[in-house]
């Protein structure tokens, strides 16, 4: 017999028993259904997890912060909050983010760059606009191989001094002091477009507004002005807490740190002036880096490199590290949700494998004629894997097509029986994937399932004896 032949039989003999082979479909219907519809919440929230690290930018980056007891910082990642516990007191004491910790940094394997950074707080004016923003140092040779890029210009380089690349959103800080609209719009084009503004000043003093805005300055002490150049505007970070590319200015740590010498000096002055104590500077805190940056070769570095800086005593953060939670239980969930739907699939395998043999029970005459009349034994064993076959891929196809369907539903309308605090978070995010590669993979287990269920029945089949299944009324 030829496979048209097979086919054919096949197809006929499942619609002899239309009852039985609705409710046999019906069952891997329910199991196709079960197992897509799980595995696609798990890769919804896989796509979940990989979207959010795409927003975090440069995932191989690591930034060590100051040794302090306990505070929030500024990272690639955004605002992290960094802890020692209080037993690290005397160790954090033996601990200093200076130079020579730098250049420790640089000699870990799987480290690529690694640059100093501090920062302080600066006014810059130019016309009847002024902004104060928090001004980034860094080794100007740096930026690059730390993964700084920009919209427009080109970085710092060693000879800018005090020229100054901005974050992507700083210039929407430039305000009027005569207006009393302060607060950030970014709706519209900025008041001052750094990269085109001519006589830029820059200084540590807050007197700075009054001149501005044309008010007489109180203090004595003559205010300093530096001229500055806006060299370059950064690509705008995705990641809406990335404070550090978006709303950043960025300047050669050696001139950043020179300011802040002159600023401390003024401060000093300035409290004098007005008669207060101006107290005593942590010399340790003046030689030492707020943050370092470092730079990985990947990602299995990133991770190895913050053990050792871990062990060494560095309180650090990275990017990826606040997802790494939701990860794990991304995987776990996926698995836990793939064997309750494999579980159901395997119920539906039975019910085909008991159709077959209930089959052949049924059809013992007919595979006794059918060996007379010469069907040779691989005919019979192909007549009855075909049925089975036929079975688990109609079941598959027909319930990937319900398995869109109910994923439409829970991104969609299935949404509205969620608690208000989550509908709004998942109506942004996708719950439910189902891939055209989940589609076809379901639907040729389902064929494959049918198959290996109806194996048994199908050897039973071929090795009844022909005078045996003649005589069978």
């Amino acid at each position: 017999m030829s496979n048209f032949d097979v086919l054919t039989m096949a197809i006929r003999n499942l619609f002899k028993r239309k009852t039985r082979t609705f409710l046999t479909i019906l069952g891997v219907v329910i199991g196709t259904v079960s197992i897509v519809v799980m595995i696609s919440l798990g890769l919804a929230m896989n796509q979940t997890y990989e979207e959010q690290l795409a927003n975090l930018g440069d995932i191989t980056i690591i930034t060590v912060h100051r040794p302090y007891d306990h505070g929030q910082f500024f990272s690639f990642g955004g605002m992290v909050s960094v802890t020692m516990a209080d037993g690290d007191s005397q160790r954090r004491d033996q601990v200093v983010l200076d130079q020579d910790a730098v250049e420790r940094f640089k000699r870990i394997p799987g480290v690529t760059a690694a640059s100093a950074m501090i920062q302080t707080h600066l006014y810059f004016g130019t016309g009847k606009y002024i902004a104060g923003i928090q001004v980034y140092g860094i080794e100007p040779e740096a930026m690059e191989p730390l993964g700084f890029t920009v919209s427009e210009g080109r970085l710092l380089a060693p000879d800018d001094k005090k020229n100054v690349v901005f974050g992507a959103m700083a210039a929407y800080s430039f305000r009027d002091p005569n207006s009393r609209q302060w607060w950030v719009d970014e709706s519209g084009p900025p008041n001052v477009y750094p990269m085109e503004a001519r006589n830029m000043k820059l200084t540590y003093n807050w007197d700075y507004y009054s001149v501005i805005a044309g008010y007489e300055v109180s203090s004595e002490i003559p205010l300093k002005l530096y001229d500055t150049k806006a060299v370059g505007t950064l690509e705008f970070s995705p990641n809406p807490n990335d404070w550090l590319r978006n709303y950043g200015v960025f300047m050669d740590i050696k001139e950043v740190r020179k300011l802040m010498e002159e600023q401390q000096r003024w401060e000093q002055e300035r409290n004098q002036e007005w008669g207060w104590n101006p107290g005593t500077h942590d010399q340790q805190k003046d030689r030492s880096y707020d943050t370092v940056l470092v730079k990985c070769d990947s990602l299995d570095s990133t991770t190895r490199v913050k053990e050792i800086l871990d062990e060494w005593g560095f309180p650090n953060s990275m990017p990826a590290q606040a997802l790494e939670s939701m990860k794990n239980i991304a995987n776990s969930l996926q698995t836990f949700l793939a064997t309750v739907g494999a579980v159901a699939l395997l119920v539906s395998a039975l019910g085909i494998t008991n159709t077959m043999v209930t089959a052949i029970y049924e059809r013992t005459k007919e595979i006794g004629v059918m060996k007379v009349i010469g069907a040779s034994l691989g005919d019979i064993r192909r007549l009855f894997l075909m049925e089975a076959a036929l079975l688990g891929f109609a079941g598959g196809l027909v319930g990937v097509g319900i398995s869109l369907a109910v994923s439409h539903f829970i991104n969609t309308s299935g949404m509205r029986f969620l608690p208000d605090s989550l509908h709004e978070f998942a109506m942004q995010t996708t719950v439910s994937l189902i891939t055209p590669e989940l589609c076809g993979i379901a639907i040729l287990f389902a064929t494959i399932m049918g198959i290996v269920a109806g194996f048994f029945p199908a050897n039973r089949a071929m090795r009844l004896s022909v005078l045996t299944a003649i005589r069978t009324e």
